[in-house]
C-alpha cells in the first residue's frame, strides 16, 4: 500500500507525488482539513516563455561548447 499527496481542483482530484497503480486498482480517498493554495493549470505559452527556442540545432551545438569551453554551468 502506497499514500499519495494530491488536490481536489473541484472536478478531479490529482496527485501531487508520483503513484503508478494499475488500471481497476481500488484507491481510499481521504479528505483532510487542510485547504491548499488555489492550482492554475499552466498553459503551453507559458511554459514556452520560459524555453530558449532555436529554429538552428548547430546554434544549440555551438553554444554547448561555448559554455562547456567557458565553464559555464
Amino acid at each position: 500500500m502506497v499514500s499519495v499527496r494530491g488536490y481536489y481542483d473541484g472536478t478531479t482530484y490529482v496527485t501531487t507525488e508520483t503513484a503508478n497503480p494499475y488500471k481497476n486498482q481500488s484507491v481510499i480517498i481521504t479528505l483532510l482539513d487542510e485547504p491548499q493554495p488555489v492550482r492554475k493549470p499552466v498553459t503551453l505559452e507559458k511554459l514556452e516563455s520560459f524555453a530558449m527556442l532555436s529554429s538552428n540545432a548547430d546554434d544549440a551545438q555551438n553554444y554547448i561548447s561555448k559554455m562547456r569551453a567557458d565553464r559555464v554551468f
